[in-house]
């Protein structure tokens, strides 16, 4: 499992400060293999990141961060 952190750009929705998602906050996605995604969707929210800057592939995300899973 690797844990992509991405930094949050441009984000538009009314869902996406309840997920703890906002303009230059940081993010994690859970992937399988690698650190190639180049869209998310949350399933049943209101929240597009409509652009992000990558900023590495962990072992763990920090402290604090939100984290989100690829099904």
């Amino acid at each position: 499992m690797k844990f992509c952190e991405y930094e949050v750009v441009d984000i538009a929705g009314p869902d996406c400060a309840s997920l703890g998602l906002a303009t230059s906050k940081h993010f994690c996605v859970a992937e399988p293999a690698r650190c190639v995604q180049t869209h998310f969707e949350l399933k049943g929210l209101q929240c597009d990141v409509v652009s992000y800057r990558g900023l590495g592939e962990w072992s763990e995300c920090p402290a604090g961060v939100p984290i989100f899973e690829d099904p």
